[in-house]
């Protein structure tokens, strides 16, 4: 079973640590039917370990063993995923050129499926800023947004940077019009 490690401090650690407390922490507003789910989940958690344990509460190290235990199922249906897609894209580009071949664009299975083949367009954006010129010509300025990936990185740059601080309601120097908070995530090492 995993051990937690005792702090030398109660300092959260890690580069963004000293944000704990100074920025909100994301909230993620959850349906209500996947918030019962996550109850109903953890209720059997607790029960499962209580059953083992004469009552007890199940201890962080207990977490962690099923937090890992369902990182690495997750990972491996995701290798899983990852082959089968690899599958069905060979698949497909070798039933597109058999189609083509023989001039059919659908084919009756023996027991009633249909598998039809069409074409449609699909756009791939070579000049950006000709883009984005046709975009606010055609009033559609407001469906232009950076990735959040992009928005992330920068506001990370400018807190680390010490360009951008929070000031207890908002972001002052960084990117207008954000809101950050502080999310939580686990890193696994070794």
């Amino acid at each position: 079973m995993a051990k937690a490690k005792k702090p030398k401090n109660d300092k959260p650690k890690g580069k963004w640590g000293h944000l704990v407390g100074v920025l909100p922490k994301l909230e993620k507003a959850e349906t209500p039917e996947r918030q019962d789910q996550i109850d109903l989940l953890r209720q059997e958690i607790i029960e499962e370990y209580q059953k083992e344990h004469d009552g007890a509460v199940p201890t962080s190290g207990y977490l962690v063993d099923q937090y890992l235990a369902c990182r690495d199922a997750k990972d491996a249906v995701k290798a899983q995923l990852h082959d089968l897609e690899l599958e069905l894209e060979t698949l497909t580009k070798m039933i597109t050129d058999n189609y083509e071949a023989e001039g059919i664009s659908n084919l009756h299975t023996s027991d009633g499926a249909s598998v039809g083949m069409h074409y449609e367009p699909f756009v791939v954006v070579k000049d950006k800023d000709a883009n984005r010129q046709w975009a606010v010509k055609n009033g559609l300025e407001r469906l232009l947004s950076l990735p959040w990936q992009t928005l992330n990185s920068e506001v990370k740059a400018a807190l680390e940077s010490g360009k951008a601080v929070y000031d207890g309601e908002k972001l002052v120097g960084g990117p207008d019009g954000v809101d950050v908070f502080l999310v939580t995530k686990f890193t696994k090492r070794g």
